[in-house]
């Protein structure tokens, strides 16, 4: 399986960065990004369930998808791909953390402990 590169991976994560401005409300616990089976999955876990935050998840995937297509010519063929939102629902504490080779923390909310 070919994966992006590093500077994929920077381009990227600017783009969805750039998507979410002004999206997150305090609902949002974590957003993570991660490259799996040839995709990009935006992976959201929200405090409770909310229509409004669903609808916003679904608004950074189109702007986020409208921005790669903007930088197409910057990144490898492998980088631009489809991208796919997960949104989970978890108040568990604390969030789940996972930072890896193929998947970022691009926002986590301050939580205590």
């Amino acid at each position: 399986m070919n994966m992006p590169s590093l500077q994929d991976w920077l381009w990227v994560e600017v783009m969805c960065i750039q998507a979410m401005i002004g999206a997150i409300s305090l609902n949002f616990r974590q957003v993570s990004l991660s490259f799996q089976n040839d995709c990009w999955i935006l992976a959201v876990t929200l405090e409770k369930d909310s229509i409004e935050d669903r609808e916003e998840v679904s608004e950074i995937l189109t702007e986020f998808s409208t921005f790669l297509e903007g930088i197409k010519d910057k990144i490898s063929k492998v980088a631009y791909t489809k991208v796919f939102a997960n949104i989970e629902i978890s108040n568990d504490m604390p969030c789940p953390y996972m930072q890896g080779k193929s998947t970022r923390i691009l926002f986590r909310r301050k939580e205590p402990g």
